[in-house]
Formats: structure tokens, C-alpha cells, sequence
């Protein structure tokens, strides 16, 4: 008995041993198994790239016959980004890839599902990264062409040399080249202005990316304008760039891109018929002054601009004035910490019935605040004290007190015999 219960003892430690090298050869082998599927050079990573490489593969080709297919079309000319955008158009479809002209003859194209980017030179198509496009400025050359019958000139917008406009009842005006290297301002304003309003169209030929768009439309005579071809990610001043467009009507902004943007001042301004402007797409985090944004376009009736980040604004002198048809006006998201300058903000915007709601509460930095309400003959409520701020003996640089007249005609406001009198009088006649 003692024999079969030593011989069971044994066994079951034999049993036991054999249980755990077998399970060690298991865990030994599963750990292989792994590591051949999901290690470094495992199966997976394996199928993954094999498919990555399939996909750069099918469109390198795309890429390639989409560019001989239009050096076809150009009879062996060279390949333009419009060129070769239109025949991916048709054969990968309609926004699914972006091409862009790069340094030299080089095209950039990028493929959005896939986030691929690639460089083609003279048909040789190279995959170069993934991830977001890169945008590089482009040439821009301009040039003026004019009607037959005198009705007028249109400005015409290419990212390449040499494009001619093939309507018979048009005839070239001025060659003005690459002007992207331009740098324009109110004082130096692009070579094609004419304060006579002549331009009565502008025609974007294809996609052209500036840095500045600094009074591109300066006193050009148009009712519309399409903007598709105009991106303007790389743009960071865009000061008067419609500015007294006076025949405009209509304005889809829709595609701007204004991340980099840091001057919008004067942008609007002095555009009488424009009613409407949607501009809730604006990223305005970068942008520092916005005087005189929309002086003077004395049709708008609405203007929402509860999407705008005014964090880094230091200027909204004469940002509204003489807006005297401005009826509804959002500034519920406006940040004026940074902002020193309020000065003729909203003169003669005669129709408004209040001061929007928190704009004054964090304006602690402002030390100008010169006929910022005056002629506002409606507003009624209570005026905020801001000559305890500043004070009578500040002096702005013209020898004026920074508060004089700063509600001016003002007198429906409840407490507008309590505002000193220099607050209230204003020493320059208000513009009707």
C-alpha cells in the first residue's frame, strides 16, 4: 500500500513538471507568433506598408498620367498647377486633391483622404511626406485689359507668366508682371488702381496663394467678385483690400483663410452698397488693428461679429464710423484688453439704440476714447463712466483731450447731464 501511494506521489509530480514545460513551450511560442504579427517587422506592419506602398504607387501614376495628359492638351508646353489640377479633377474627381506651383518648375500636389504629398518636375512625380499640405506663396502677375466699346478694364490674376485673354472685345492695357514681391499700402497702392473706378471686373485665373491682399481691390468699380482661385493662408495684411469698392453688392468670403492675418484695418471701408457681410468663418486671433475696418460703408444694416477673437487688438479707432444704416450690431465676443485706441469707433452711427453689451468692461488699456459714440443721437440706457478713467488733462497727440466728445449728440442717454462737459461737447463738428 505505502509502494502504490509513493508511486501516485511521483506521478503526479512528474505530471505536474511536464504540465509546466509544456505550458512555457506555449507561452514561448505565443510570444513568437506575436512578435512575428505585430513586432517591428511583423506580419502587420508588413501588410500596412505593403499597402501604403500600393497607394503611393497608384498615385504617383495618377499623378503622372494626369501630366502627360496635359502637356498633351498644351501641344508639349509646359505644365501648369491649373493645368494639371483640372485633369486630376477628372480623373481622381472634383476636391480631392490640391496642386500648387512650387520654387522653379516644380508643382506640388496633395491627396486629402490620404494626406500624401508630392513633387512633380517635368513628369518625374516623387512622393515627398504625409500630412497636411504645404502651401507656398505663389508669382502672381497682373495685367489690364480693357472693353472695346469703353465700358471699362478688368483686372486679371495669374500664378504664371504668359496668359492671354482670348475674348475678342478685349484688348491688353498694361503688363504690370509679378507683383507678389509688392508690398502696398494706402500710400503706395497697387500700380493698377484708378480712382476714376474703371476696373469693372477681376478675373482670378487660377490659384494664386500672396502674402499681402493690402488694397489688392482698392476703388475697383465691381458688384461681385469670385474668390475661389484667391487663397489666402499665407496672407497676413489684408488692410483696404475691398476698400472703396463703392458698386459692391455682394461678397462670399466663404474660403478665406485668415489664421496668419495681423491687419484688417481698412478692409470695408467706403464700400456704400454692400448690405450684408457674412463673416463668421473670420480666425482673427492674429490680428492687431482693425481701425477703420468698416468706416463708412453706410449700407450694412447687420453686422454679427460674435465669432471674433479680438484677444491681440491694440486699435479699433473709427473701426464703424460713419456706418449711419448699422442697426444690429454683435460684438458679444470682442476682447478689448489689449486695445488702446477707441477713438471715433462708432461716430455718427446714428441708428444704434445701445453701447454693445461688455465691450467696455475690460477696456482698462484704452486712453483714447475721442468721439468714440458721438453722434450717436439714439442710444439711450446708461452712459459708463469712462472719464474716471481718463482724465481732462490727458492729452492725445493733436492737443485734444483723449475723452473730448466722446458722446457728443448723445443726449437720450439717462445720465447725459451727469458727463462732464468736455465729454459732451465735442470740439470739431461731427460729418453728416
Amino acid at each position: 500500500m505505502n509502494f502504490f501511494m509513493e508511486f501516485l506521489k511521483k506521478k503526479s509530480g512528474i505530471t505536474l513538471i511536464a504540465l509546466i514545460v509544456t505550458i512555457i513551450v506555449l507561452l514561448i511560442l505565443a510570444g513568437i507568433s506575436m512578435s512575428m504579427i505585430a513586432g517591428n517587422n511583423g506580419i502587420t506592419n508588413q501588410a500596412t506598408e505593403a499597402r501604403d506602398q500600393t497607394i503611393i504607387a497608384q498615385e504617383r501614376e495618377q499623378v503622372e498620367l494626369a501630366y502627360m495628359s496635359a502637356l498633351t492638351n498644351n501641344l508639349g508646353d509646359s505644365v501648369t498647377a491649373n493645368d494639371l489640377q483640372g485633369e486630376l479633377d477628372i480623373s481622381v474627381g472634383n476636391n480631392k486633391t490640391q496642386v500648387t506651383s512650387g520654387s522653379g518648375s516644380i508643382l506640388n500636389v496633395h491627396f486629402f483622404d490620404t494626406r500624401h504629398n508630392y513633387e512633380v518636375q517635368d513628369g518625374e512625380v516623387v512622393f515627398t511626406s504625409e500630412g497636411e499640405a504645404t502651401v507656398e506663396p505663389t508669382s502672381i502677375y497682373a495685367k489690364l485689359y480693357t472693353y472695346s466699346d469703353g465700358s471699362g478694364d478688368v483686372l486679371v490674376l495669374a500664378s504664371y507668366d504668359g496668359y492671354e485673354e482670348s475674348a475678342s472685345n478685349l484688348s491688353l492695357k498694361e503688363d504690370y508682371g509679378d507683383v507678389s514681391m509688392n508690398k502696398y499700402s494706402l500710400s503706395y497702392p497697387p500700380e493698377w488702381t484708378d480712382a476714376e473706378n474703371n476696373i469693372i471686373a477681376v478675373k482670378i485665373v487660377d490659384k494664386i496663394v500672396p502674402t499681402t491682399t493690402s488694397y489688392y481691390f482698392y476703388y475697383c468699380n465691381i458688384e461681385n467678385i469670385n474668390l475661389e482661385n484667391l487663397d489666402t493662408s499665407q496672407v497676413t495684411d489684408m488692410s483696404g483690400m475691398f476698400s472703396y469698392c463703392s458698386s459692391l453688392t455682394n461678397l462670399d468670403l466663404s474660403s478665406f483663410s485668415t489664421s496668419q492675418v495681423t491687419d484688417m484695418s481698412s478692409m470695408f471701408s467706403g464700400c456704400d452698397l454692400l448690405i450684408d457681410l457674412n463673416l463668421s468663418s473670420f480666425d482673427t486671433r492674429q490680428v492687431t488693428d482693425m481701425s477703420f475696418m468698416f468706416a463708412y460703408s453706410d449700407s450694412l444694416t447687420n453686422l454679427n461679429l460674435s465669432s471674433f477673437n479680438t484677444s491681440q487688438v491694440t486699435d479699433m479707432s473709427s473701426m464703424f464710423a460713419g456706418c449711419n444704416s448699422l442697426t444690429n450690431l454683435n460684438l458679444s465676443s470682442f476682447n478689448t484688453s489689449q486695445v488702446t485706441n477707441m477713438s471715433d469707433m462708432f461716430l455718427h452711427c446714428s441708428l444704434l439704440t445701445e453701447i454693445p453689451e461688455g465691450l467696455l468692461e475690460n477696456s482698462q488699456r484704452v486712453t483714447s476714447f475721442y468721439r468714440t459714440f458721438a453722434g450717436c443721437e439714439n442710444l439711450t440706457g446708461e452712459a459708463p463712466e469712462l472719464w474716471k478713467r481718463v482724465t481732462e488733462d490727458t492729452i492725445d497727440y493733436i492737443g485734444i483731450p483723449d475723452g473730448a466728445g466722446c458722446f457728443s449728440y448723445c443726449s437720450k442717454l439717462i445720465n447725459y447731464q451727469d458727463i462732464p462737459e468736455y465729454w459732451r461737447n465735442d470740439p470739431t463738428p461731427v460729418p453728416d
